[in-house]
């Protein structure tokens, strides 16, 4: 193996989009084709998500309650 060469194990990964083409035009549909209201949707969204993944994970159950039952 020369300098240039990465063995398997750290080779990059290619990773395959989760979003489509047609989930970002579902999206844009859903708010009635204003992509300006899309984005602040998808922003406000994201910023939702990241907050509950911040409360973390304790012995692999969610730290907090989650649908109104102890976790």
């Amino acid at each position: 193996m020369n300098a240039t060469q990465l063995p398997e194990s750290h080779a990059p990964q290619t990773i395959e989009p989760v979003i489509g083409e047609a989930d970002i035009d579902a999206a844009i549909e859903t708010c009635g084709g204003d992509v300006r209201n899309t984005i602040l949707s998808l922003l406000l969204a994201l910023d939702s998500a990241r907050r509950d993944a911040s409360w973390g994970y304790v012995r692999g159950r969610p730290s907090r309650s989650v649908s109104g039952q102890e976790g």
